[in-house]
Order: C-alpha cells, then structure tokens, then sequence
C-alpha cells in the first residue's frame, strides 16, 4: 500500500506541472508497480518509521525520473 500511494502521488504531483498528461497517470502507476524496481519492495516488510521514509524517497525518486525520462521519447 505505502507503495502505491507513493507512486501515485508523486505522478499526480508530474501531472500538476504538466510533465505528464493525466491519461498516463494509471498507466505509468500499473507499469511502476510492475516493474523490477518495485516487484521486489511489494513483498518487503516494514519494520519502522526509518525504513517507510527511506521506502517513500526510493519510490519518488524512482517515480521521477522514470517518468520523466519515458515522457521525453
């Protein structure tokens, strides 16, 4: 869950500044969490606060530039 909401807010934060367009939301959302960055962060457990920050900033920054960097093909 904390994966997905993180993801999903940080594409409608892009979508905001107009870096993607809000029909690409739910399919970079589908294609991020389906993908070999955050298959394997799915299943893994969170034991403290300290981890569900370090989880949050990984999965923005992936986020990020992953959109980016297939919105500029």
């Amino acid at each position: 869950e904390t994966l997905l909401v993180t993801i999903n807010d940080e594409l409608v934060n892009l979508f905001l500044k107009k870096i993607i367009s809000f029909d690409n939301i739910p399919i970079k959302l589908n294609k991020l969490l389906n993908s070999k960055n955050f298959c394997k962060l799915k299943l893994k457990k969170l034991r403290n606060l300290a981890q569900i920050q370090s989880l949050n900033k990984f999965a923005r920054l992936k986020t990020n530039s992953l959109s980016v960097i297939s919105s500029s093909k």
